[in-house]
């Protein structure tokens, strides 16, 4: 559901700025989190998706 220049774009300019959503309870947490293991993402990046921008944005 992302198109590919965002996916692109995620892994440069936007790592620091991506912060995790999600549609819960549409879209169950097991499907959207495999989903994002599938698109490539290092488990370096996906903990900054799910948690540390978080913390960094919202200064934590």
């Amino acid at each position: 559901y992302l198109p590919d220049s965002l996916k692109r774009d995620i892994r440069s300019r936007l790592k620091d700025k991506v912060m995790f959503g999600s549609d819960y309870p549409s879209i169950p947490y097991k499907r959207i989190l495999s989903e994002w293991d599938q698109m490539g993402y290092s488990d370096d990046m996906l903990e900054k998706f799910f948690h540390r921008n978080a913390e960094s944005i919202l200064d934590l």
